[in-house]
């Protein structure tokens, strides 16, 4: 066969393929429009002499369900030996629907009550089932369901009908106090799973928020040091530690993690305690701190070993770091580990990007009016905007020398600022403005007298402007009351 014949007998498959499909869509729009209509069949019956009933909830064909049916699914079905079911003549009680009235014959909510209560029942026959020999077999033959034949295949024998039609018949009272006691029971199981699940989840969270834990000291990231001079001081200790690696910071205590220990009159046991930031500093400290000789006495350097002594009181222990303040944290360590550059020849250093400007204010002008520190900061900015990029701009409100810190882009443009700036007025008090030095800190603290000063100022101020605004109020009622006597005497 040649290629275009095969492109020829592709086509027509294809072709076939498309009014095969179109014959489908025709015929569910006619269903369709038919079901709009009310004149939609209730049964149809297929080339194979399958009987098909209309499913209007589901809007679907399915087969009908009767004797006829049954017979014909195990003639099909069914082993060679096995002859149709024989269904008993037992008298139906009118409480157990029945599938031999089924179909067009049967309303809707005949056929479904019909089938809930068959479910039921199967439910029950599966779980009444005995485990049974095979004849001549000897073999357990499992329980559940229909029994079945040698190939498999379920057999409804006459024994399979009697126990169903006896059991709806006779005991649908019993079968419904089985089923409640049932559920009850299985009620009562989740019921026991769940609170014993709930108390599990307790015991563990109470456990993890108030009792004693056992930390992995192979992981622990802190050294225990005995050995030491009982003179030795902790900033010689820190020093010493500190070659090994950088030592943690407290977020909570607001210190380095490092320790002497004292006794009860305040004098250094010769012992204390360091960590590290990074595991592998403990494995340094272990191997090149250990045996140190400090003053003539040899230090032993160990990894810490955390362990409860005496009955654990929950009040002591330490708050919990937020995510936001462990965030923090994480941040600035990887900062102190993260890869610099080496500065270049002759690179300043930052601090020369700092513009310090006094004499730009007295901190008695803010004490009578805080709001001239926002003037002054956005005065400074806009002069400094003159000469480059201003990064920050601070007010330090305390301190006698009445100064600015400005923050420039690069340490040229401070350089301009301070050429451009330096003896020039600024609300009438001529400035000087040079470079930081980098280390002078021009924060001052308020003192608790200045503080408590403070506060009855405010205090008083406040005062002020509630009996200014009452003073006020009562003006305005006293001259409506004027203008309303005024009014009355001219009208009479």
């Amino acid at each position: 066969m040649t290629n275009s014949d095969e492109e020829f007998d592709v086509q027509l498959r294809l072709e076939a393929r498309e009014k095969e499909l179109e014959q489908h869509k025709d015929e569910a729009a006619k269903e369709e429009k038919d079901e709009e209509a009310g004149n939609q069949p209730t049964t149809k019956t297929d080339p194979d002499g399958t009987v098909y009933e209309w499913d209007a909830l589901k809007k679907a064909w399915f087969p009908k369900i009767d004797d006829d049916f049954i017979a014909r699914y195990q003639m099909s079905y069914g082993s060679a030996d096995t002859a149709a079911p024989v269904v008993p003549a037992v008298a139906a009680d009118p409480a157990a629907p029945s599938a031999s009235t089924g179909g067009a014959e049967q309303s809707e909510a005949d056929q479904q009550a019909y089938w809930e209560y068959y479910n039921q029942y199967y439910a029950h026959y599966n779980s009444a089932q005995q485990v049974e020999k095979k004849k001549g077999e000897g073999e357990a033959q499992e329980s559940g369901g229909p029994p079945k034949a040698a190939d498999g295949t379920e057999q409804y024998d006459e024994d399979y009908w009697n126990y169903y039609y006896n059991y709806y018949n006779q005991n649908p009272e019993a079968y419904a106090e089985e089923e409640a006691k049932r559920k009850e029971e299985e009620e009562k199981r989740i019921a026991e799973e769940e609170k014993k699940k709930e108390e599990a989840e307790a015991e563990k969270k109470r456990k993890k928020e108030e009792g004693w834990f056992n930390a992995n000291h192979e992981k622990s990231t802190s050294v225990y040091v005995s050995g030491l001079p009982t003179d030795i001081t902790d900033e010689e200790f820190e020093e010493f530690m500190k070659k090994c690696g950088l030592i943690l910071y407290d977020q909570v205590a607001k210190k380095l993690k490092v320790k002497l220990y004292k006794d009860k009159d305040g004098k250094n046991k010769g012992d204390g305690i360091c960590g590290y930031i990074k595991a592998e500093s403990v494995d340094l400290a272990l191997e090149i701190l250990d045996g140190n000789d400090i003053r003539g006495n040899r230090v032993t350097v160990e990894r810490a070993k955390f362990e409860l002594k005496g009955q654990y009181d929950p009040k002591k222990k330490r708050r919990k770091l937020t995510n936001k303040e462990k965030k923090r944290i994480k941040e600035k360590q990887e900062k102190l580990f993260a890869w610099r550059p080496d500065k270049l020849p002759g690179e300043r250093p930052r601090s020369d990007r700092v513009v310090i400007a006094k004499n730009a204010f007295t901190p008695e002008q803010f004490a009578k009016d805080p709001t001239k520190i926002n003037l002054v900061s956005q005065k400074m900015r806009g002069k400094c905007n003159q000469f480059g990029d201003v990064r920050k701009v601070k007010v330090h409100d305390g301190h006698v020398d009445g100064v600015v810190s400005v923050t420039m882009g690069t340490p040229e443009e401070a350089d301009l600022a301070i050429k451009g700036l330096n003896g020039c007025l600024l609300f009438g008090r001529v400035i000087s403005v040079e470079t930081w030095d980098g280390t002078t800190r021009y924060d001052v603290k308020e003192t608790e007298e200045e503080l408590a000063a403070r506060d009855a100022a405010w205090e008083k101020f406040l005062n002020e402007e509630e009996q200014r605004k009452r003073d006020e109020e009562e003006r305005t009622t006293q001259d409506a009351q004027v203008d309303d006597t005024g009014q009355a005497s001219t009208s009479s």
